[in-house]
């Protein structure tokens, strides 16, 4: 009925469980993600022996908090969200069920978290140069109002440019919010206003729905069913963003779709404004 470090409070004072001690058994897998140790370890020292009961007090405070984050990620993440999530632990971890949030605001609050950038890598102009081969033509994968958008490749860990086939992680170029339907901004270069986001390996809902090679197989019922759920929570959540952010130039090539799922990840044409998520690609 319960795991010892992460069964809540109230089962082990009642016997009882509800629906909000699952939310207590997430808090605590949050909190093993935040620290990178497990919910209960005898091989720590005897007071950090339950890292609830050890480690909550320390969510209470940002410099406190910086000392009990995993520190084979401290690279990976902006103080910010670090320290959202260890408020959002602190709320699933409250003694009383009903003072836990819903799971769905849990979620909502994660999908916020994600959404924070600011540790995105700055590029060089000749970083972009090497990663599309000096910008050559058969690197340029579309063009809008707003110039061209080039394929390059770089290194997975690193981001750094990596000759064709050595590279895992392709993404765009082009001129801040994330979401699971969003594209995935990467970096930035000032030189050019270069934007840099991941690569969407199957091209635009439009592309897909209007090339005229009769060879290919079209979309099935199904597949643009998906396509069309992607999008709206891609567009939801950007009109539910505290910016409240208006994408203003919606169609169909601006829906760029993953090459596994097939579910879309909306971009936008315009750098300038913040009512846009805008694209440029790689490899």
């Amino acid at each position: 009925m319960g795991t010892p470090g992460y069964a809540a409070p109230e089962y082990f004072a009642t016997g009882r469980l509800y629906v909000k001690s699952d939310v207590y058994g997430f808090g605590v897998v949050l909190l093993e993600m935040l620290t990178g140790m497990q919910a209960l370890d005898t091989d720590r020292p005897t007071d950090q022996h339950n890292l609830v009961e050890w480690a909550k007090a320390f969510l209470f405070s940002k410099r406190k908090l910086k000392t009990i984050m995993d520190a084979k990620i401290e690279d990976q993440y902006s103080p910010k969200a670090a320290w959202q999530a260890a408020q959002l632990t602190l709320k699933c971890l409250e003694p009383h069920p009903s003072k836990r949030p819903s799971m769905k605001d849990v979620l909502e609050k994660l999908e916020v978290i994600e959404a924070i950038h600011e540790k995105l890598k700055v590029f060089s102009f000749a970083e972009l140069k090497s990663a599309t081969r000096n910008f050559r033509l058969d690197t340029v994968v579309d063009e809008d109002g707003f110039g061209f958008v080039y394929k390059g490749q770089l290194d997975e860990k690193t981001l750094t440019p990596v000759r064709a086939g050595f590279g895992k992680s392709e993404v765009f170029f082009l001129g801040m919010l994330s979401h699971p339907n969003l594209v995935n901004l990467l970096g930035y270069c000032r030189d050019g206003k270069f934007l840099v986001y991941e690569f969407m390996p199957k091209g635009s809902l439009h592309y897909q729905l209007f090339r005229r090679n009769s060879n290919f197989e079209p979309l099935s019922w199904n597949t643009r069913l998906k396509i069309a759920i992607g999008a709206a929570r891609a567009l939801a959540f950007l009109h539910a963003s505290e910016r409240h952010v208006m994408y203003r130039d919606f169609k169909a090539s601006h829906i760029l779709l993953d090459e596994v799922s097939f579910f879309c990840w909306l971009i936008s044409s315009n750098g300038s404004s913040y009512s846009f998520v805008s694209p440029f690609s790689f490899v």
